[in-house]
């Protein structure tokens, strides 16, 4: 995929079935003019050792951010501990702020269940030398465990705040899966 804004290429990927993302933010037009995004596909032949796929089969997003954000890929969520009574889930949120330690930035995350019921919570103040990550621990009780045969996902819902202002939020999905469940 070749990706264009404006006529001008931003990026090129030669993966075809890898996810990527590109800043296109010094190829806008910031005088108030229309922008132009196009993504290109070439499928040549001998180009996969199977059926290519030959086409674009993935969402494309436009990501419009302030300059203190959540980066794309900005989240690592983990369920270190699963059992049927409780799950513990532990969420790292990176923060971009082009400054090497930032602080003061404030997140509150929601972990909401498949029907969008809050089944844990928490907010964190972000600290010098934290190194612009956002460490978060919750439990979840009696949580619904995923497996194949029952592919139930949570969300964690983050919202990061300067002060009183709302400047990003970002939805991570996740299930809880005993991996003793899965022998």
């Amino acid at each position: 995929a070749r990706v264009y804004v404006n006529g001008k290429e931003a990026c090129f990927w030669p993966f075809g079935y890898n996810s990527f993302h590109c800043n296109v933010t010094s190829l806008l037009n910031k005088d108030g003019k229309n922008n132009t995004l196009a993504v290109r596909l070439e499928n040549r032949p001998q180009s996969s050792r199977w059926y290519p796929g030959a086409g674009l089969y993935r969402n494309v997003h436009l990501r419009v951010n302030k300059p203190v954000h959540i980066p794309v890929w900005g989240t690592y969520l983990t369920t270190p501990v699963v059992k049927s009574e409780y799950a513990k889930v532990h969420l790292n949120t990176a923060l971009e702020t082009g400054q090497p330690e930032a602080s003061g930035y404030r997140i509150v995350t929601e972990l909401k269940d498949q029907w969008g019921k809050v089944v844990a919570s928490g907010d964190k103040v972000l600290a010098y030398g934290d190194g612009n990550v956002f460490e978060q621990s919750f439990v979840v009780r009696s949580p619904e465990l995923w497996s194949p045969e029952t592919p139930v996902l949570y969300t964690a819902v983050s919202r990061v705040y300067d002060g009183q202002e709302l400047i990003d939020e970002h939805t991570t999905p996740f299930g809880t899966v005993s991996y003793t469940h899965l022998r």
